[in-house]
């Protein structure tokens, strides 16, 4: 059926370029290879406010994001379509990982004064 069909990177449904609909899955059951994203990926993203060009956008409208080609350049792994656009779960899954680097090295910093001040 064509509700069974998954891929991990959809916004939530596409059809793609064979008329297919396919769901979006974040099920182990749909993924292999795992490995951890580099903490320091997310710091070389450059957070933007833009106006649209395109023409079925509100011109007028500041967005947020990202540029695309500059995502490509240091996260490949998120770029989509030869690097017009951006995978956002990717993003967000980079930013975690250096929310969880960070908070890492916070608490190792606790510890450490709490050490100099006899605390532990």
């Amino acid at each position: 059926s064509s509700y069974n069909n998954t891929i991990a990177t959809a916004a939530d449904v596409i059809v793609n370029s064979n008329g297919l609909f396919l769901r979006c899955s974040s099920s182990c059951e749909y993924k292999t290879d795992y490995k951890p994203i580099d903490p320091s990926i997310a710091l070389q993203l450059r957070p933007t406010l833009f106006k649209s060009l395109h023409k079925h956008d509100d011109n007028t409208k500041e967005m947020a994001g990202y540029i695309s080609e500059e995502v490509a350049a240091v996260f490949p792994q998120a770029s989509l379509h030869e690097g017009a656009n951006y995978d956002t779960r990717s993003i967000v899954a980079a930013l975690n990982a250096t929310v969880i680097e960070q908070q890492r090295q916070i608490d190792d910093l606790i510890k450490q004064v709490n050490e100099l001040k006899g605390l532990n």
